[in-house]
């Protein structure tokens, strides 16, 4: 201080002090926040009095400021923690902070990776992830100093091994209010490439997954019998694979036991669930360079037809690895693929059946492989094909010998060993002809064209009929609509095979006149049985001639009232099965009007389902000549009057029919019932006619139902149209009320 002023205060001992309002926290102070400022002093004179002094407030408004910080902002990769195996998701998260004074929300403007692919970004909220937009997507709210963080996902699929990169993203504000507009800031991540898990068979990189079954490929079992699978695998790939999963669809039939689950020797089942026939079995980690064999039982069904086979693939995958497939395992059921009755289904095996493999140029028979002797008269010994796949030294039953042909014995199995000189090739394949003769049986000829598999092993093959006879489903009985089907990866058989009689249902149909006239009634019996094998639902089809009609209630079946469906001229029986004969008798009525010498076909189809499933058709047919009548182009009227004991409506046994009443035509015409209540009317023209009861002539005692609807029968008037305009025999009954 100097001059006067700074004497004074010198010697007067002046104190001055600043007194303001902000923070000392060292966080933004908030937008609006008005801080106050006001300066006062202190001093005192010689004389040692104290004097104070207060100047004016000064008030300071803070404006809304935005800032944003994202973070990291790497500037280098770290390969202990940043490395991430090819092929698999890399997942990496930012965070976004508000260092401004003002609540704010961010939306992100740039994101980009050095390689690879971004696949999904979201802000991370509490109530989930929001999927972000680029540009377009806000994240919530953020008060000063909160933070929100970004996930990023990205692939490295085709990224190669040893790449470095950034991974980037840029965070801007939207608070338009802030006094200096938006703002933004960007962080950085860095990623680099390595050699990921690669997981394969145990023979090499390239080589497929293997499934054995008792160490084989292919093996035969047993009903009831527990079969182990076994699933080899190795990690070829630079890094561990995680979270490896073994799954197999078990076919049914097969029980699989995952209390049995072993991996590499040690009890696994507290990995292992069975949901439905799906056997999943959590391996976990797989080491670079490890390899893993799982293990576990699995029981064939009891009662399993013998002739089946099972065919499975189990799946592994791993993080960044999708599922990759196993080689097939099979399980053969019983001594080898059947031959059966294709009508009756699995359980009818067809014995004395006569195979023969021929070639498909020459149809000579061709030599197969001697089994089980290395001193055979033929030059096709036993090959190391046969022990690779667990053929037994003394053969593959049932045809131990591999004869060529083979005729089976009661259980209809066979067996053929080829070899695998006689496989083909995948560029080429082996063709053959099979030869199947039966007693009772239509002869069999089948294309077969067989190619070995991708590991030399096995063979695949097609079967095709050139006999217009149906196949069987590959492993099953069911017998299929198309004309060839496929197997593979098969060993010793060919799979079941159908055979077929030739009249597998017998269908018959008569008639009790072999010549008739207009008015005349013909009483039909049709017959309808198996030949040996039984049938589910069976339809029995009646089609009439023109020129007939059917006289509704005459239907009979085995003897008891059953109506047909009745559609036109078409009559339908239904059964739901047919292991016994039926006996259909029904009776129709020639119309008056039917040429003279018309031959009349009835003709009836019969459809039944086969235990296999196939359909099976017969039919059969009975002939009727017409010859001119007396009646001509006239139809008959006939009736009953009864007392309807059961108030049916219809007379049934026990009905009491009512004699004397007289019953008129429109045109005054009548007639008078007779002792048993009949009446007719023997010529009438065709077209609508009305009869009514003489309710006079009624005797003492009976009487009339209070109804008189015109197409009742228990009304005293009945109307005729339509239907009968083109002439036939006609029964018109009328029902009188019981005494009470």
């Amino acid at each position: 201080m100097s001059g006067v002023f700074g004497r004074f205060v010198r010697a007067m001992g002046l104190a001055v002090s600043l007194t303001a309002s902000v923070s000392a926290t060292g966080e933004a102070s908030p937008a609006g926040l008005v801080i106050q400022n006001t300066a006062t002093a202190q001093y005192g004179d010689v004389h040692g009095l104290q004097y104070g002094a207060q100047s004016n407030t000064v008030s300071i408004s803070i404006a809304a400021v935005s800032s944003i910080v994202v973070s990291p902002k790497e500037t280098a990769v770290d390969p202990a923690s940043e490395g991430y195996p090819v092929g698999t998701p890399i997942t990496r998260t930012f965070t976004i902070t508000n260092t401004g004074n003002v609540a704010d929300a961010y939306t992100i403007q740039a994101l980009t990776t050095g390689a690879g692919a971004i696949q999904s970004a979201a802000f991370l909220t509490s109530s989930g992830p929001l999927p972000i937009t680029v540009g377009t997507t806000t994240s919530p709210t953020l008060q000063p100093g909160d933070s929100i963080h970004v996930q990023v996902v990205l692939t490295t699929a085709g990224v190669a091994v040893g790449t470095t990169f950034p991974i980037s993203l840029t965070a801007r504000s939207t608070n338009t209010a802030a006094a200096n507009g938006l703002v933004s800031d960007n962080g950085k991540e860095w990623a680099t490439t390595q050699a990921g898990a690669s997981i394969a068979g145990p023979t090499g990189p390239s080589a497929s997954i293997t499934k054995l079954v008792d160490q084989v490929r292919t093996h035969t079992a047993n009903p009831g019998e527990t079969v182990t699978y076994s699933i080899s695998f190795k990690n070829y790939g630079g890094s561990a694979a995680t979270n490896v999963v073994v799954t197999d669809d078990v076919p049914a039939g097969i029980t699989a036991l995952p209390q049995t689950a072993a991996l590499n020797g040690v009890n696994a089942a507290a990995s292992a669930s069975l949901t439905g026939q799906r056997l999943t079995v959590k391996v976990g980690t797989l080491a670079a360079g490890a390899m893993d064999v799982l293990t576990f039982d699995a029981t064939v069904q009891s009662g399993t037809i013998a002739g089946a086979t099972y065919v499975n693939v189990a799946a592994i995958s791993a993080d960044g690895i999708p599922a990759i497939p196993t080689t097939p395992a099979s399980v053969l059921v019983g001594l080898g693929n059947i031959v059966y009755d294709g009508y009756a289904g699995a359980s009818s095996p067809v014995s004395g059946a006569v195979l023969t493999l021929r070639d498909w140029q020459t149809k000579a028979v061709i030599p197969l492989p001697t089994i089980g002797s290395s001193s055979a008269s033929t030059s096709l010994t036993r090959s190391p094909l046969d022990a690779l796949i667990g053929v037994p030294v003394g053969g593959l039953p049932p045809n131990n010998a591999n004869a060529n042909p083979y005729t089976t014995g009661g259980d209809g199995a066979y067996s053929f060993v080829f070899n695998q000189t006689q496989l083909g090739s995948a560029a080429q394949p082996a063709q053959y002809e099979l030869d199947i003769s039966a007693p009772g049986y239509k002869d069999r000829r089948i294309e077969v064209t067989i190619s070995p598999d991708a590991t030399g092993l096995l063979y695949n093959a097609t079967l095709k009929e050139i006999d217009d006879q149906l196949l069987a489903t590959p492993g099953g009985f069911t017998l299929v609509v198309t004309n060839s089907v496929s197997l593979s990866e098969i060993f010793g058989l060919l799979g079941n095979m159908p055979m077929f009689s030739p009249h597998p249902l017998a269908v018959s149909k008569t008639v009790d006149r072999d010549v008739a006239s207009g008015g005349d009634r013909l009483l039909y019996t049709v017959q309808v049985g198996n030949s040996g094998a039984q049938f589910g639902a069976t339809r029995v089809v009646d089609t009439l001639p023109a020129g007939v009609v059917y006289a509704p209630g005459t239907a009979r079946v085995d003897g008891v009232p059953v109506e047909p469906q009745r559609e036109g001229r078409i009559l339908t029986w239904t059964f739901p099965s047919l292991n016994v004969q039926h006996t259909i008798t029904y009776a129709c009525v020639v119309m008056p009007f039917t040429a003279d010498g018309a031959t009349l076909i009835n003709v009836v189809d019969v459809d039944a389902v086969a235990n296999s499933g196939a359909v099976v058709h017969g039919a059969a047919s009975a002939d009727t000549r017409v010859v001119a009548g007396a009646l001509g182009n006239r139809i008959v009227i006939t009736g009953r009057v009864f007392v309807d004991t059961a108030r049916t409506g219809r007379f049934r046994d026990g009905d009491r029919g009512v004699p004397g009443v007289r019953v008129y035509l429109e045109d005054g015409s009548s007639v008078t019932t007779d002792n048993y209540g009949r009446f007719t009317f023997p010529s009438v023209h065709p077209g609508q006619h009305v009869l009514r009861v003489d309710a006079t002539t009624l005797p003492s005692g009976a009487r009339a139902y209070d109804d008189r609807r015109y197409d009742s029968p228990r009304s005293l008037q009945r109307l005729l149209h339509g239907l009968y305009d083109a002439g036939l025999m006609h029964d018109v009954n009328f029902a009188l009320e019981p005494a009470p």
